[in-house]
């Protein structure tokens, strides 16, 4: 399948790392900012000039150990790496030191596999699964470090994957376009005759959306009730995760854009990205961030939604929180180009939820000043960009 257009240009992942309140965000290099010093941005890998850390360009995955804030796990073009100690450079860029502060996991996973997308880490530190698109999905149950044999666990094009974090037997995989989630619940090692050959929840659970889509549905284990998955098409379903019972009025929000009255999605702006995030008292709130315009944005390209379930599981209309809402930074609304919205992520520190970021996949150049990185601390109300230049002003020409 081919690649979104853009891919390898522009951020795509961004992660808060906790307690020490510093932003991590993968472009072609990763770069690196502290909140406490108003996010100054850092590139901590400098892949397209001095090589000094040794790790790949084109940052496509990020996850950290939940249970050690300063463990980091990074996928890109060349595979996978990790850094221990919260990527604690202090000297100058391009320092020599630069390469202590990561650790090369390819070891039985091959340099020439991209890792697309990651799941978080499990019930140890390795314990995890790698999409590395057309080349399948890879996976490990380990106690040590993953360096020695990293199994195809499934064929087919390695999209989203998901371990249930309630239950870490339970490991799901989008393993083609649209919506073909397998699910393996085991406690051993999975392999690709645990995953069955049919997927568990298909695009006929989901009234047909996946058929138009090209690439993996985005997916997440629900944080409210992980029984359920969250799926992104052109809408936003939740149902079974064993696949079961599954019917139209799993659609818990509405298609957002087009023709709203189509059975499926027939040229309505779709998923790219979502992130969910359980809310003190019950319910749930939902963001997601569409295609751009050349890569099936419809008539929303690039726009971040949000969508909210009450404690008695009542969902809200869709809120648009890229038109009309301003950036407190800059003169142009969010992702003002309309590129991909290609990461997002809630900020686990605030239990509201209002506290999100947003990632563009596009890069600035001599027709365009994209910015990259947005964060609201209101829900989506109002945003803040966060470039690579301090004084970037989105949508002028660089320069001006």
């Amino acid at each position: 399948m081919s690649e979104p257009p853009g891919e390898g240009s522009g951020f795509r992942r961004m992660r808060e790392l906790p307690t020490l309140r510093n932003i991590v965000a993968g472009a072609n290099d990763l770069w690196k900012c502290s909140l406490a010093m108003g996010c100054v941005w850092r590139d901590t890998t400098n892949a397209t000039t001095c090589m000094s850390a040794g790790v790949a360009e084109y940052q496509h995955a990020l996850e950290w150990n939940g249970n050690n804030p300063q463990e980091l796990f990074m996928g890109n073009d060349s595979s996978l790496w990790r850094s221990s100690d919260g990527i604690a450079e202090t000297g100058p860029v391009c320092s020599s030191g630069d390469a202590s502060h990561f650790q090369n996991l390819n070891g039985g996973l091959g340099s020439l596999a991209e890792v697309e997308s990651m799941s978080a880490v499990g019930v140890s530190p390795y314990t995890m699964m790698l999409g590395l698109g057309a080349n399948g999905t890879a996976g490990v149950k380990s106690t040590g470090r993953p360096t020695a044999v990293w199994p195809e666990i499934l064929s087919g094009e390695g999209g989203p994957v998901a371990i249930d974090p309630t239950n870490p037997s339970n490991w799901y995989v989008n393993d083609g376009a649209g919506v073909s989630i397998h699910l393996c619940s085991q406690a051993g090692a999975c392999t690709p005759g645990d995953f069955g050959t049919s997927p568990v929840v298909s695009s006929t659970n989901v009234g047909g959306d996946g058929l138009t889509m090209t690439s993996p549905a985005s997916f997440l284990v629900d944080p409210v009730d992980s029984s359920q998955l969250l799926i992104g098409t052109c809408r936003l379903w939740r149902g079974p995760a064993n696949g079961i019972g599954w019917s139209a009025a799993n659609a818990v929000a509405p298609m957002f854009d087009g023709n709203q009255n189509s059975s499926y999605c027939n040229g309505n702006a779709l998923i790219r990205s979502m992130a969910a995030m359980a809310l003190p008292g019950g319910g749930e709130v939902v963001y997601v961030g569409a295609y751009g315009s050349l890569d099936g944005g419809g008539t929303s390209p690039g726009h971040v939604l949000s969508t909210t379930m009450s404690s008695n599981g009542a969902w809200s209309p869709w809120v648009d929180l890229t038109t009309l809402n301003a950036v407190t930074n800059d003169q142009l609304r969010v992702n003002y180009f309309g590129f991909d919205i290609s990461g997002l992520f809630i900020d686990p520190h605030d239990p509201t939820g209002n506290t999100v970021y947003a990632t563009v996949e596009g890069i600035p150049n001599p027709q365009q000043n994209v910015c990259v990185v947005y964060r609201s601390v209101d829900g989506g109300a109002h945003w803040s960009q966060h470039s690579l230049e301090p004084h970037q002003v989105c949508g002028q020409q660089p320069g001006r």
